[in-house]
């Protein structure tokens, strides 16, 4: 083989493994999209949660404080 035929496999090979990740990448996100969007919105409403409690409690802190 020339050289470049050589340089024509390389940059073959190469585009074939960047359509290869691209469709693993595709595959992962079809098959485990849906759980990974889950887990995120379930870890931010979970935060919030927390956060509300947290500002709660301060609040109550506050008002117990203005009493005394």
């Amino acid at each position: 083989m020339t050289e470049g035929q050589l340089s024509a496999l390389g940059g073959f090979y190469l585009l074939v493994m960047i359509v290869l990740f691209i469709g693993a990448c595709v595959l992962v996100n079809r098959f485990f999209g849906d759980r990974i969007r889950y887990n995120q919105r379930r870890r931010q409403v979970e935060r919030q949660l927390n956060d509300y409690e947290v500002n709660s409690s301060i609040v109550d802190d506050i008002l117990r404080d203005r009493r005394k």
